[in-house]
C-alpha cells in the first residue's frame, strides 16, 4: 500500500459521504518541481535545477522552466534572463496580465534590470547601452557607454562607462541627459559641462561641474540651488536619497489563508475543511489553501492544489462477481466522483487485515458514479481511492467522529466511545450495543473482532425493541494510538467498523 495513504477501516453497509465537505481538489501543476512559489496575479514560479519558469493557475507554460533568473514585477513586467559569460542576457519580457514577450536580439540588462517609465536599459554585444520598451522594441539605439533609469521624463547617460562612479572619482567623460526621444536637455549655461548627475527625483537631480560644484538642476536644466555640503546617498535609480528616506527592512509578509488548513499524521500532511478531513495526509509539506490554491510536495517534489466543487463518497453494493471459494466474499463499492473528476482514471485499493491488496482500476471512465468489483478475504477492509498522482478518498474519512449502525433493517449497531483512556493495566474498554429493530424476537451470532482486542463471539437474543451491550477492551495501550472495532452478526454478510483513539494510562510529558 502507498506509505501516503492513511485509511481506516470500512463501514460496510454505507460510508456516509463526506457531507459537511462541498470540497475537494486536484492537481493543476503536477508535483515534478524542486520548488514552487506564488508569484502573482494567478501566476507561479517553478523550478526544476538551476532553472525556472512560470504557470499561471491552470497548469499552462507563461514561461518555459530554462530561465536562470526572472526578476520581480516593476511597472506590471518582469525580466526572463539567461546567464552567459558573466553576463544576463534578456530572454523576455511576462506582462502581469501573462504575456510574454520573445527577445530574439542579444542584449543584456546590467545594474538596473527593471523598468523605469516603460523604458528598460540594456546593453549590446559591443557594450553599448540603449533603452528597450515594454513591448520589447528598441526604443532609443546604442549610443552611450552607460545610462541611468528614466524618472520624470529624462535620464542621465555618458559615452563612458563610468557613471556609476562619477560621483566618488572624477571622470573626463561628460554627463547629459535624454528625454524618450533620445533628445538631450539644454543645461543652464552659466552651469557649464557637467560630469556626474542622479537621476531625477522630486523634480530636482544632482550634478557635478567640472570644477567641482554641487548643483541642483530642475528637469527644464536651470539651476535651483547649490549645496556643497549634500549627503551623498542614492536610491536603486541612482536618485538622491535623504536619511529620512533610507530604505527600511521590509516587514515580512503575512497570508491570511481562507481555504482548507493542514494538519498532520505520521509526519504527513493532509487538509482539513469545517473540522472533517478533506485530502488525507500523503504531503511531505503542504500550505493551506489561499484564493483556492495551495502549494504542497510529495517526495520532495512540489505542485499546485486547486480546490474543486463537490466530494467522494462511497457506499457497498451486492457483489457482481462469483466466487465459491471458501473464505472469500464478492463487494461492489459504488463511488460517487464530483464533476471536475468524472473524467478522470481512479483507483480504488483495497487492503483485508494489513495484506492480501487488491485493486481495481477504470481509466477514463466518465460519469458521476463508480462501481469497484472485488473478490476478497473475510475480514476488516481499508480503502482508498485515487487517481492523477493524489488520494482524493479514504476510509477514515467515512468514519472519522462518527458512529454508525445500520447493519440491517432489523438490526443496528452503534459502538462506544469515540476516545478512550486505558485503566493502569494498559486496558481501554469499549462498548458495542446491539437492538432489534423489527416486531419479532431474534437470534444470531455476534462477533467482535480488533486488532489487540479482546475478541466476543457470543450467541445474543433480543426482543422487539430490546437492546443489548457487549463488553470488550483493547489491550497492551501503552501509547497514544488509533484501533478499529468490527462488528459482524450472523443475520448478514455486512460489517461495521469504527476507529477508535485511545490514550494509554501513563502519559510522558
Amino acid at each position: 500500500m502507498n506509505k501516503y495513504i492513511v485509511s481506516l477501516f470500512v463501514v460496510w453497509v454505507l460510508l456516509l459521504p463526506l457531507g459537511l465537505q462541498a470540497q475537494t481538489a486536484k492537481w493543476v501543476i503536477a508535483p515534478k518541481y524542486s520548488s514552487i512559489v506564488f508569484y502573482g496575479k494567478g501566476l507561479y514560479k517553478v523550478k526544476t535545477g538551476r532553472h525556472v519558469g512560470i504557470l499561471d493557475d491552470k497548469g499552462n507554460v507563461i514561461v518555459p522552466v530554462n530561465a536562470d533568473s526572472i526578476t520581480a514585477m516593476t511597472e506590471a513586467c518582469a525580466l526572463v534572463l539567461q546567464y552567459e559569460e558573466e553576463k544576463y542576457r534578456l530572454k523576455g519580457i511576462l506582462h502581469e496580465d501573462h504575456r510574454f514577450v520573445v527577445i530574439s536580439d542579444e542584449w543584456y540588462v546590467g545594474d538596473f534590470p527593471f523598468f523605469s517609465e516603460g523604458k528598460l536599459p540594456v546593453y549590446n554585444k559591443n557594450g553599448k547601452y540603449g533603452y528597450v520598451g515594454t513591448n520589447g522594441a528598441l526604443l532609443i539605439d546604442f549610443e552611450y557607454g552607460n545610462v541611468h533609469p528614466f524618472s520624470e521624463g529624462w535620464a542621465a547617460v555618458s559615452q563612458g562607462k563610468n557613471l556609476l562612479s562619477l560621483i566618488k572619482k572624477k571622470s573626463k567623460q561628460k554627463v547629459f541627459y535624454i528625454d524618450g526621444q533620445g533628445r538631450t536637455m539644454t543645461i543652464q549655461s552659466d552651469i557649464g559641462d557637467i560630469y556626474s548627475g542622479t537621476t531625477f527625483k522630486n523634480g530636482e537631480a544632482l550634478v557635478i561641474t567640472k570644477d567641482n560644484r554641487y548643483c541642483f538642476i530642475n528637469t527644464s536644466g536651470q539651476l535651483t540651488r547649490i549645496d556643497n555640503n549634500v549627503m551623498l546617498a542614492f536610491d536603486e535609480r541612482y536618485a538622491l536619497q535623504t536619511e529620512a528616506e533610507a530604505p527600511q527592512e521590509k516587514p515580512s509578509q503575512t497570508v491570511f489563508y481562507d481555504g482548507p488548513t493542514t494538519f498532520s499524521e505520521n509526519d504527513l500532511y493532509g487538509y482539513k475543511q469545517a473540522g472533517k478531513i478533506m485530502l488525507p495526509p500523503q504531503f511531505d509539506e503542504a500550505t493551506p489553501f489561499f484564493q483556492g490554491f495551495a502549494i504542497a510536495s510529495v517526495n520532495g517534489e512540489y505542485g499546485l492544489l486547486k480546490l474543486v466543487d463537490g466530494n467522494f463518497s462511497c457506499v457497498t453494493a451486492t457483489g457482481s462477481l462469483k466466487t465459491s471459494e471458501k473464505g472469500m466474499r464478492s463487494v461492489d463499492y459504488v463511488v460517487s466522483v464530483p464533476k471536475e473528476w468524472e473524467n478522470s482514471a481512479l483507483e480504488l485499493t483495497c487492503v483485508t487485515d494489513g495484506k492480501d491488496k487488491t485493486s481495481s482500476l477504470q481509466p477514463g471512465t466518465a460519469g458521476p458514479k463508480r462501481t469497484f468489483s472485488f473478490i476478497i478475504p473475510q475480514g476488516n477492509q481499508e480503502l482508498s481511492l485515487s487517481g492523477e498522482g493524489l488520494t482524493v478518498w479514504n476510509t477514515s474519512m467515512g468514519t472519522l467522529g462518527n458512529t454508525y449502525g445500520e447493519l440491517s433493517e432489523d438490526i443496528s449497531i452503534s459502538i462506544h466511545p469515540s476516545t478512550v483512556k486505558a485503566n493502569a493495566r494498559d486496558n481501554a474498554p469499549v462498548t458495542v450495543i446491539l437492538k432489534n429493530n423489527t416486531a419479532a424476537a431474534l437470534e444470531f451470532t455476534v462477533t467482535v473482532t480488533g486488532k489487540q482486542l479482546k475478541t466476543v463471539n457470543r450467541k445474543v437474543k433480543l426482543a422487539s425493541g430490546q437492546s443489548q451491550k457487549i463488553s470488550t477492551y483493547f489491550m497492551k495501550v501503552k501509547k497514544a494510538d488509533s484501533r478499529t472495532v468490527s462488528v459482524a452478526t450472523s443475520l448478514s454478510s455486512n460489517t461495521v467498523s469504527k476507529r477508535i483513539q485511545l490514550v494509554p494510562f501513563f502519559v510522558k510529558y
